[in-house]
């Protein structure tokens, strides 16, 4: 493994997607939470993208 592969490695966010119905938004979290919400409006209308 590179250099390179190893700070992509650390700056890349691994986890499930989902999407916010309020704003739109896609984003990742990279640990299962029970309360989820939108970190970029707070919405807690958000799925899981598959």
């Amino acid at each position: 493994m590179g250099l390179f592969d190893s700070v992509r490695r650390i700056f890349t966010i691994e986890g499930d997607e989902y999407r916010c119905h309020y704003c739109g938004r896609t984003f990742r979290y990279a640990v299962e939470l029970p309360d989820l919400n939108c970190p970029y409006c707070d919405s807690t209308d958000i799925e899981r993208i598959e």
